[in-house]
């Protein structure tokens, strides 16, 4: 059966690549936390908004981190090495601020993390 460690675990930390259920299961979490600061912000009244923005800031950042290192693991899982998951993880970001080219990137490659197997490894 699945624990949550082997479906969730090493989210925060960089010591093993991702395999295609962890990266999606990391995704659908983080997805869920930020669902979450979006039903804060609704629902804070006006006069309580500029602390909101504070929170949610601190919490954004948080959660990027968690997608930046959600990603670079699961292309260091598709290529075998940790810089090249690292490097293409933030071309990706770059890529996705350019007009009309960023969203067609960004779809392909959740495309592609879903559904590539990745690299062989041998144990030692």
């Amino acid at each position: 059966m699945f624990s949550f460690e082997n479906l969730f675990g090493s989210l925060f930390t960089w010591d093993e690549p991702n395999g295609r259920l962890r990266y999606f299961f990391n995704h659908i979490l983080i997805f869920i936390v930020m669902l979450f600061l979006i039903a804060i912000l609704a629902a804070i009244p006006q006069s309580l908004r500029a602390i909101a923005y504070v929170f949610v800031g601190v919490i954004g950042l948080c959660n990027l981190y968690l997608i930046f290192t959600n990603v670079a693991k699961r292309i260091w899982d598709i290529t075998g090495d940790k810089k090249q998951g690292i490097y293409w993880t933030i071309g990706l970001i770059i890529a996705g601020f350019i007009p009309a080219i960023g969203q067609i990137v960004d779809l392909a490659s959740l495309i592609i993390l879903l559904f590539v197997p990745g690299a062989e490894r041998v144990e030692d």
